[in-house]
């Protein structure tokens, strides 16, 4: 479901067209990945908990209408409001299937990138070396 735009083609009133982020916000907004935050706002300067990067890729991905499978985490209870999510990015191997989760702790850029490549199936072509992480990683 797709967000309408307010009154000035903007989908935020915290995102102005000025902003860099502007037209990919829109875009991800206009195709129902994002919604923002309470109060109708983005908060494009807050951080992106585990829990809302599993919705913004299973709902990218269109995996919303898949029966979850427990993933028997001891974080996340089925009753939980992002539960499915949560089940099924982990089903689908978006994220890695642990004992705990923590839906609500920031994701990582690590985090994130290990999310994205697996949501999207990214292959590398080359080797890059990063001083803060193990060649072996």
């Amino acid at each position: 479901m797709s967000r309408p735009a307010l009154a000035n083609n903007t989908y935020f009133p915290d995102v102005p067209r000025y902003s860099s982020a502007h037209s990919e916000i829109t875009y991800l907004a206009q195709n129902g990945v994002i919604r923002g935050t309470s109060y109708d706002t983005f908060s494009p300067n807050n951080y992106v908990t585990n829990r809302q990067v599993a919705a913004m890729l299973v709902r990218a991905l269109q995996l919303g209408n898949e029966a979850p499978r427990n993933p028997k985490l001891k974080d996340v209870p089925t009753t939980d409001s992002g539960y499915k999510d949560i089940a099924i990015a982990i089903q689908n191997g978006i994220f890695p299937k642990t004992e705990y989760f923590y839906p609500n702790a920031y994701t990582t850029r690590e985090e994130m990138a290990r999310a994205l490549t697996h949501a999207f199936q990214l292959k590398g072509n080359k080797s890059t070396i990063f001083k803060d992480v193990s060649k072996n990683y």
